[in-house]
Order: structure tokens, then sequence, then C-alpha cells
């Protein structure tokens, strides 16, 4: 159950955001966008998804109520998302520690481990819009954050757990 658990979030919030960065990439090149009505901007962008299942980026379906936002809620909901996502999968890596009753220093170390990858992805995006590239940033700071939006940290303290277990390490 866990495991499909982990297969939903991880597709809905996929779904979510890949619908997201598609208005925000494409609407860039719309002039006044996002002062159309919504039905007029899922119109606008319609020809602009290709048709195919090859390509989830561009063959998603819409999301409606997200036409309806304007730049800096696109913007900001997409944080959102990945601040809850975020949050969410270092519960499931906890539970995961839970369940296969991991000692208490890997519990510690994975906190430690998602604060700091969570400070160095943070400090990177900062440091871009600092120095006014941020869209040079921007790729560490999406696969830092997409780190901890995945339940590989409780996975890694498993197979250490499991190794020192099973006397592969002394």
């Amino acid at each position: 159950l866990l495991v499909i658990g982990i297969l939903l979030i991880g597709f809905m919030q996929e779904r979510v955001k890949v619908n997201i960065n598609f208005i925000l990439e494409k609407s860039t090149n719309i002039p006044n966008f996002f002062n159309l009505p919504a039905e007029q901007r899922i119109e606008v962008l319609a020809p602009l998804k290709k048709q195919g299942n090859f390509d989830y980026y561009y063959s998603h379906g819409n999301i409606q109520f997200l036409y309806t936002m304007d730049l800096t809620q696109l913007k900001a909901l997409k944080w959102l998302i990945t601040g809850i996502s975020v949050l969410v999968h270092l519960l499931i890596n906890i539970l995961l520690l839970r369940i296969f009753n991991c000692p208490k220093i890997h519990f510690k170390m994975l906190y430690f481990l998602s604060a700091f990858i969570l400070m160095f992805a943070l400090s990177s995006q900062l440091l871009g819009t600092l120095l006014n590239l941020s869209s040079e940033f921007y790729p560490i700071t999406r696969g830092l954050m997409g780190i901890l939006q995945t339940p590989i940290l409780g996975i890694i303290f498993l197979m250490i757990t499991n190794f020192i277990a099973n006397g592969k390490y002394k």
C-alpha cells in the first residue's frame, strides 16, 4: 500500500506541476496572456500541445482552474506544491524507517541530510537570484528539491540498515 501511495502522490504532483510549467513556459510568448479569460487561455495554448503519448509534457490534459490564475499565483502554487511534497516525502521516509525498525541514528541522519539538502537548494536559488542568474541556478535547485520529493533517502537508510544487519559492514 505504501508503494502504491508513493506512486499516486508522485503522479498527482507531477500532473499538476507539468500543467503549471506548461502554462508558465508557453505564456511568455503570448502577449497579454494573463489578461485573457480562462477559456481563451486554454484555446490559445491548445495548438501548442503535441498529440501523442510519448511526451507527457505536451500530451497531458488540462487542469482547468490553473488557467484562472495569474503568473504570480502559478509560481506560488508551484512552490507550495513543492513544499508540501517535501514534507509528505519526509513523513514517508520516516514511516519507512519505522516500519523496518531502523536505528535511531538513521532518523537523525535522515533529518540532518534532508535539512542540509533543503538549505543547499534554497541557498542555490538565493544565490542565483542575487547574481541575476536564476535560470542558470534553477536546475541545481530543482534537482536538489527533487531528491527531497522522493523516498530515496529512506531507501538508502534501509539499505544501510540491511547491510549492517547482515554483517557486511564492521
